[in-house]
C-alpha cells in the first residue's frame, strides 16, 4: 500500500517527505487495532475496484486521493466521521501543491461517502459506488463484511445492533437503485440487492 500512495503523490507533486509523512498517520489510523472492515485492505478494495471501473472520472487523482482519506476518522459511536476525515484530509494534505478548488472537491468527495443525499457530481457518484461496492460482493465475501461490521459495532447488545443494521439496509433496498452509475448498477445491482434482503432476513431472526 505504501507504493500505491506513494506514486499517487508523486503524480501530485509531493515531496518524498511529505508522502511519508501523510501515508504514515494514514497507516496508524487505518491501523486501529477495532477496525474490523474500515481499515487499509477496505482502502485496497476501493483502489482495485477504481482501477476497473474508473477510467471516466473527471478527475481521478482527486477520487483516490478521496479513497485513502475518506474513512481515516472512523468511531462506531460518532456520526461525524467523514466531516472529521475531510478535515484530517485537510490538515495531511496542506503541504501537498492543491489548489483551493481541487481541495474543496476532495472534502466534497470524502463527504459525500456519508450516503446521507445523492451524489450530485459524476465524480461524487463513482466515489459512492466504490464505497458501496461490496454489497455486490460474492455471498461469502459479503458475509464477512457483514460480520466485520458487527465486530465494529461490538459495543451494541444485539438487539440494538440489528434493528439499527436493518434500518440501514432496508434504506439502501427502498432506493429505485442502490448504485448510481451506469458501470455498477449493471455489475452489483442484482447481488447486492441479493446479499441485503439476505442479511435483512438473518436479522429479522
Amino acid at each position: 500500500m505504501r507504493n500505491r500512495w506513494t506514486s499517487l503523490a508523486t503524480q501530485l507533486n509531493a515531496t518524498p517527505a511529505q508522502s511519508a509523512a501523510a501515508f504514515d498517520c494514514l497507516s496508524a489510523l487505518y491501523g486501529y487495532p477495532a477496525r474490523a472492515y474500515h481499515n487499509l485492505h477496505h482502502i485496497e478494495k476501493m483502489l482495485d475496484e477504481f482501477n476497473l471501473m474508473g477510467l471516466f472520472a473527471n478527475e481521478p487523482l482527486l477520487v483516490q486521493l478521496a479513497i485513502w482519506f475518506h474513512d481515516c476518522v472512523y468511531n462506531p459511536k460518532a456520526n461525524d466521521n467523514e466531516a472529521r476525515s475531510a478535515e484530517v484530509c485537510r490538515a495531511l494534505l496542506y503541504p501537498f501543491p492543491l489548489n483551493p478548488m481541487q481541495a474543496d472537491v476532495l472534502t466534497h468527495l470524502i463527504l459525500a461517502t456519508k450516503h446521507a443525499a445523492a451524489p450530485t457530481t459524476p465524480d461524487q457518484r463513482l466515489m459512492v459506488d466504490l464505497d458501496l461496492a461490496i454489497l455486490g460482493a460474492a455471498p461469502e465475501q459479503y458475509d464477512a463484511y457483514a460480520e466485520a461490521i458487527r465486530v465494529e459495532y461490538r459495543h451494541m447488545n444485539e438487539a440494538t445492533f440489528k434493528l439499527g443494521r436493518r434500518h440501514i439496509l432496508q434504506g439502501f433496498v427502498a432506493r429505485p437503485t442502490i448504485y448510481s452509475t451506469d458501470a455498477f448498477i449493471q455489475k452489483y445491482e442484482a447481488p447486492a440487492r441479493e446479499n441485503l434482503l439476505r442479511e435483512i432476513d438473518r436479522l429479522a431472526v
